[in-house]
């Protein structure tokens, strides 16, 4: 330290410091030179950060999504990011909305793209549109009404899992019109649900891009 505060008493001409007693401090030329060696650092603080943003990013990223979100809208921004940002180092999880909400909540996720399922106000949210729901079956049903009060369809109910947002919607649409079915099939797979839904007599409540783009791969 004492090296370099003699290189600046040689560069400027002038004597920085002084010793009374046993303290050093600040000789009057030095005093006058502080707002300028305060200004000196902010610039140099203020590059720093600048070659930093201009480097590109690295470290680690934790994406979860819903399946079918993942599925059929997120694998091109994907790409997008991972050529953008080629040195980090992203992982994927394919969850639950109500789980990726709480891994959000509890640090345990850095980004999540998922269906609203309430208690998120604590997030840090953008909202990506509205996603249209609907009720799809096999062409063998006839006569089957999910309108009407009171009504016994005889059809299979298929989806993929007890807490699935869409599940819990047609649930609650059927207790409130007393409506019934067969039974309840549960599958994992996107890809088994539509199969079933193709062969046998089930219906299914899921998002319509799921079943738009698969129809538009069909044709």
């Amino acid at each position: 330290m004492t090296f370099h505060i003699q290189q600046l008493e040689q560069e400027f001409s002038v004597q920085l410091f002084e010793k009374i007693g046993r303290r050093m401090c600040f000789t009057r030329e030095g005093k006058k030179l502080l707002p300028h060696i305060y200004e000196l650092t902010r610039v140099m603080d203020t590059l720093r950060e600048a070659a930093k943003k201009e480097s590109d990013p690295d470290g680690e990223l934790r994406v979860v999504s819903g399946e079918t979100l993942l599925s059929y809208r997120m694998l091109q921004v994907l790409q997008r990011f991972r050529q953008r940002a080629p040195k980090v180092r992203l992982s994927l999880q394919s969850l639950n909305c109500y789980v990726i909400r709480d891994a959000l909540l509890n640090d345990e996720a850095d980004v999540g793209v998922f269906y609203r399922v309430g208690n998120d106000d604590a997030l840090n949210r953008r909202e990506l549109g509205e996603q249209s729901l609907v009720l799809v079956a096999s062409p063998q049903i006839a006569d089957v009404d999910f309108t009407e009060p009171g009504r016994h369809n005889a059809c299979s109910f298929i989806i993929n899992e007890p807490q699935c947002v869409f599940r819990q919607i047609f649930e609650s649409t059927l207790r409130q019109r007393r409506i019934t079915v067969e039974n309840t099939i549960e599958l994992l797979s996107i890809e088994s649900i539509k199969r079933c839904v193709r062969r046998i007599s089930v219906s299914v409540t899921c998002p319509a891009l799921r079943w738009k783009k698969s129809l538009r791969a069909e044709n």
